[in-house]
């Protein structure tokens, strides 16, 4: 059986990482190269996994200063000494046999990723849903992935797959300021690169939807972040999709110009979903900490960003509002893309409900 790289990013995660070394270690796939990057913790994340290191050779620890979850994710596949990769978060964990039935799957179709399904847990509670294995090569990717990709949350997280390194190019052209959608990117830059993919049925990841991670940071700097962490990933996905042709080799380039732009629209009201759900988390936020003409400034100069504003013009108001027919607070995402930075505060201040945690308000 190949090696394979299981990359673990670690920030302050002491109250998580025990569950997660653990539920590596005793991985029932053994032959693994165990990369956990230490990124800047300043809690006892590393003396913890050291401890774990003591008794298994197959667990290396690169510390360096705080860069961020992008440059981290990146730097584990340059560091990996495997041709196959698999990332798991410091506050997650997955079954004993995940990377082993992945492997399994990958053997069988000769896939260059295997994607699993996950349990979302918060404390309590777990969700799932029935799923069916799905094969898919290039010729499915503009029925069967594309539409999911741009238009969905389902491959947003690089975390449940098994993935062959050689399909990771570009890993120099990225913007390590981004801590939200970087996944985003990692897919799609990925997905340029592969002929084949295997969605398979097994539940293995368990993900925590309640942790302290850059992703739920819940104070000022951390929500402004975010905010322009989603404008930078998405917006640049649109870009790329844009500059996509049939003469272009790698993603959409197999795809014909009426699928191209509807790709370039899903793309688009994915971008302004995402911008919506942030700038509500941060102006929200604001307006509780009376802050809100600093709120106001940072939406209105985000509002007026040449870059938003020709992406605006690239879907009509009634075309935007259909994709979002099932999305909360289309009034917001409307008025973004008009750029009436206006009318997104008064809104916001009118949802806004002192004391309720406004995540219950949006979808992710």
């Amino acid at each position: 059986m190949e090696k394979i790289t299981v990359i673990i990013p670690v920030y302050n995660s002491e109250k998580y990482i025990k569950k997660c070394m653990e539920s590596v270690i005793e991985q029932t796939y053994e032959n693994l190269e165990i990369l956990v990057i230490i990124d800047g913790a300043t809690d006892t994340s590393k003396k913890i996994v050291e401890e774990y290191a003591k008794n298994d050779t197959r667990i290396r620890i690169i510390e360096r200063e705080n860069k961020g979850i992008f440059y981290t994710r990146v730097e584990g596949i340059k560091r990996a000494t495997s041709d196959y990769l698999y990332f798991l978060d410091a506050d997650d964990w997955i079954e004993k046999n995940a990377i082993e039935t992945m492997y399994q799957y990958k053997e069988t179709y000769q896939a260059n990723v295997v994607r699993c399904q996950n349990y979302y847990k918060d404390e309590d509670e777990k969700v799932e849903q029935e799923q069916e294995l799905k094969f898919l090569k290039r010729e499915n990717f503009s029925e069967k992935l594309y539409p999911k990709l741009f238009g969905t949350y389902e491959f947003a997280c690089i975390w449940n797959q098994l993935i062959e390194r050689k399909c990771f190019k570009e890993l120099e052209e990225n913007d390590y300021t981004i801590n939200f959608g970087e996944d985003y990117l990692l897919n799609f830059k990925l997905y340029k690169n592969i002929e084949t993919m295997v969605i398979v049925p097994d539940y293995l990841y368990h993900y925590r939807t309640n942790n302290m991670s850059i992703t739920n940071q819940q104070n000022y700097e951390g929500l402004l972040k975010k905010l322009e962490s989603a404008c930078k990933s998405h917006l640049e996905i649109v870009n790329q999709i844009a500059q996509s042709s049939p003469s272009v080799p790698g993603l959409l380039g197999d795809v014909k110009g009426e699928d191209l732009e509807r790709y370039q629209k899903i793309a688009i009201f994915r971008a302004i979903r995402a911008i919506k759900n942030r700038m509500i988390e941060f102006t929200s936020f604001g307006f509780k900490n009376g802050k809100e003409k600093e709120v106001q400034a940072v939406v209105e100069e985000i509002l007026n960003r040449e870059e938003l504003r020709k992406v605006g013009k690239q879907i009509t108001t009634e075309e935007l509002l259909k994709l979002a027919k099932k999305e909360n607070h289309k009034y917001v995402m409307k008025n973004i893309k008009q750029g009436n930075a206006k009318k997104v505060m008064n809104y916001i201040k009118i949802i806004y409900i002192p004391g309720k945690k406004i995540k219950k308000m949006i979808r992710r």
